[in-house]
């Protein structure tokens, strides 16, 4: 799969997160224009340890709240959740 380019106005944001362990959280994305040029990138701690899912749904919240645009993922269940408007609670994403 190669990258494709968001039409022009529009932003692709690519997002992903990990568990540090013992530590929190680390969310990170990156935005690029059509031309592929990196607009933003940013990242940060969330002060929790979250089980895989709610690791990525995390992440995806996160950036849905900061960054407006064309969302890249690399989880499967995250995309299938979020197409099927399935809804995903946890108690220690409250934030």
């Amino acid at each position: 799969m190669s990258w494709e380019a968001p039409t022009e106005g529009t932003y692709k944001v690519n997002f992903d997160a990990s568990d540090i362990k013992e530590v929190g959280t680390g969310l990170g994305m990156v935005a690029r224009d059509q031309s592929g040029q990196i607009i933003a990138t940013t990242t940060y701690l969330y002060e929790a340890e979250l089980n895989f899912r709610e690791v990525e749904v995390a992440a995806f919240r996160w950036t849905i709240i900061k960054a407006n645009g064309v969302y890249l993922t690399d989880c499967l269940n995250l995309v299938h959740c979020w197409n099927s408007h399935r809804v995903v609670e946890s108690s220690s994403m409250a934030w």
